[in-house]
């Protein structure tokens, strides 16, 4: 797949200057570009001359967080859903990282009618899965960050009601 992507050397550059010398913003990049339904749409809009770059290393990897985020969400449907398995993962990373089994037991905040967070563990490694490039299952199944930095930007977005900025997706 990566093959048919045909990306000319200075659109490497240009992808490598908005990395801002963060591996991860490439990791992540790469990762979310591969599995996406159309990876050279996602590779044409990184390089849109509209698309602005952004000051702060750190804000460009956010702005990549939230299309990760924002696209798994579109993909799925489930957007409370998804919002209560991230903050689940968020507060068992530092602790005890859980499995899709032990997501889906945890009540939504606020229902009143004992529905769970997402159903099934089936649905909670869907929407796992859909976030491929931020979180992976380690070997004895729990759902994990991959990069602290994801941890971090959760966080951010946990204080602020969990508003994933889109103004700026396509």
């Amino acid at each position: 797949r990566a093959s048919s992507l045909r990306i000319k050397p200075e659109q490497i550059g240009q992808l490598v200057v908005r990395s801002k010398g963060l591996f991860i913003w490439s990791r992540t990049l790469i990762k979310y570009i591969l599995e996406s339904e159309d990876p050279r749409d996602e590779i044409l809009q990184f390089l849109s001359p509209t698309r602005k770059l952004l000051d702060e290393p750190l804000q460009e990897l956010y702005d990549l967080y939230d299309r990760v985020v924002k696209s798994a969400i579109s993909r799925k449907g489930r957007t409370p859903v998804t919002h209560a398995i991230l903050g689940i993962i968020f507060l068992s990373a530092g602790h005890r990282p859980l499995s899709a089994s032990d997501i889906s037991v945890f009540p939504r905040h606020g229902d009143h009618d004992d529905r769970f967070a997402s159903g099934t563990p089936e649905s909670v490694s869907n929407i796992a899965s859909s976030l491929h490039a931020v979180l992976y299952k380690d070997s004895e199944g729990a759902i994990r960050v991959l990069h602290p930095t994801f941890h971090d930007y959760l966080q951010g977005r946990l204080e602020h009601g969990f508003e994933v900025r889109g103004d700026e997706m396509h």
